[in-house]
């Protein structure tokens, strides 16, 4: 099936993505060179048009997502015209609206699907519970936010994208009809804080805004990198407003769907937070190396990146998987780890590849660093060389003068640490020991290892993604 998507909330339209391209469905997303951006990532069954390019498209369905369903930190505060869906040339048009929307006049090849406060996996500064996530992560007090104690349902983005499939999957859906859809759980800003705490194992102290702010609070949590901009409660009354509107039938049920628990889906949300850009970070970037030239070694340089990989868990000197849990295969490609790092709260990172001689880790939002991480080994004639390669940034403000402070030494004296316990597992014998060298990157190489690091990235993504896409093949 063609697929028009209209949709400038990236939660949302990457959940409609991973829904939608599995089922066999090619995408064409609306929009400038910001879906270019979206569609690089998605080798297969994705693409990407301007308005003008797309309206001409004749497509099976038309999606057009009204950015005001999203949970963001201003939320309710975005405008957005009348849904332009009926100007494609579909055969039908299916409309993702809040609840304070203008109602679409249907027809009989229209579906209006009526939902708020829809969360996800995204940027902290535009999703306001991954924003929640990173703030009780980074920082041991947090502050009591306006509206804090008014009650709403949000809805995860992964259950909206499942509804919208199954009108598409459905032969019999009614395509003249209006579907609410409700979240199961009521929460407040307060519960929210709350789950994420408990998920983080954290008891963050609160602090009511007024004091926060006398206490330049807001300025604290920027320089803690956390860009979480104070909820509107307007906004919030009328999500709870939203909840005394049961006349309509639960939209969930009418598609078989059964909502994801909160929980679960904070756990999700956790898994799911995208990286911390090197680009993103404060300062000069850096490059670290640290190596160890082992001879003797029981283990060939493959072999010996496999048992590094086997048993990072003994091998690093941090307590990764605080949140998830240890399942015994921690070095897998996609995988995002979580540890507990003494006076910053807890850090994440996610293995973005895993190849004979190289495994590479990126930071994720909330990292004191920006960056990423490389173990490697290579043979120089009877030498096994094991190597610890950086290149990042400080994550915050606050990471910049704690790294200034003695944060960096801590840093190098693991990555030692890690050479010297390879040398250790490889039995066999180094004459210099742990060597290093530190240098900062000029703008230049600076940009050269930027666009590095995206491609990495992009790399695992787009290869998850084609995985997904076979799927339906």
């Amino acid at each position: 099936m063609e697929i028009v998507l209209t949709c400038s909330v990236a939660t949302i339209e990457s959940a409609l993505l991973t829904a939608l391209v599995p089922l066999g469905h090619r995408v064409v997303l609306v929009g400038g060179s910001d879906k270019e951006d979206v569609a690089a990532r998605w080798p297969i069954a994705v693409t990407a048009l301007d308005a003008e390019r797309a309206a001409l498209l004749p497509a099976d369905v038309a999606i057009v997502v009204d950015a005001r369903v999203a949970l963001r930190t201003g939320v309710g505060t975005v405008a957005m015209p009348e849904p332009a869906g009926t100007t494609y040339r579909a055969r039908r048009n299916l409309f993702v609206d809040p609840h304070e929307a203008q109602a679409v006049a249907l027809r009989d090849t229209s579906m209006r699907l009526v939902v708020d406060a829809v969360y996800g996996p995204g940027v902290p500064s535009e999703d306001l519970v991954s924003g929640l996530l990173a703030m009780v992560r980074s920082v041991p007090v947090v502050p009591t936010l306006p509206g804090s104690k008014i009650p709403f349902a949000p809805v995860f983005a992964a259950d909206l994208a499942r509804v919208v499939a199954a009108a598409l999957e459905t032969s019999d859906a009614d395509w003249s009809d209006e579907h609410v859809l409700r979240g199961r759980e009521t929460t407040t800003l307060e519960g929210l804080v709350d789950a994420v705490a408990e998920l983080a194992k954290k008891r963050p102290l609160r602090v009511p805004l007024p004091a926060f702010l006398e206490g330049a609070g807001s300025s604290l949590l920027h320089l803690f990198g956390v860009r979480l901009a104070s909820p509107d409660p307007a906004a919030l009354e009328r999500l709870h407003a939203s909840l005394d509107d049961m006349s309509a039938p639960d939209g969930f049920a009418a598609f078989g769907v059964v909502p994801t628990p909160l929980r679960d889906a904070l756990v999700q949300l956790s898994a799911g937070l995208p990286e911390q850009r090197a680009a993103e970070g404060y300062g000069a970037l850096e490059h670290k190396r640290f190596w160890v030239d082992i001879r003797k070694s029981a283990f060939a340089p493959e072999p010996l990146l496999e048992h590094f990989r086997a048993e990072a868990a003994e091998i690093l000197p941090i307590e990764f998987d605080v949140e998830h849990g240890y399942d015994g295969a921690m070095v897998v490609r996609g995988r995002s780890l979580t540890a507990a790092l003494p006076g910053r709260g807890h850090i994440q990172m996610r293995v973005e590849e895993t190849l004979p001689r190289r495994v590479t880790f990126a930071t994720v939002q909330g990292h004191p660093v920006a960056g990423v991480v490389r173990f490697m080994t290579e043979a120089r004639g009877d030498v096994v060389r094991f190597i610890v390669e950086v290149f990042a940034r400080s994550g915050s403000p606050f990471d910049f003068v704690a790294l200034k402070a003695g944060g960096a030494a801590l840093q190098n004296l693991t990555w030692a640490t890690v050479c010297k316990r390879m040398l250790e597992r490889s039995a066999g014998e180094s004459e210099a020991g742990v060597e290093h060298v530190f240098e900062h990157l000029d703008e230049a190489e600076a940009h050269r290892t930027e666009a590095w690091i995206e491609s990495v990235i992009v790399r695992r993504e787009r290869d998850e993604h084609a995985a997904l896409a076979i799927c339906a093949t």
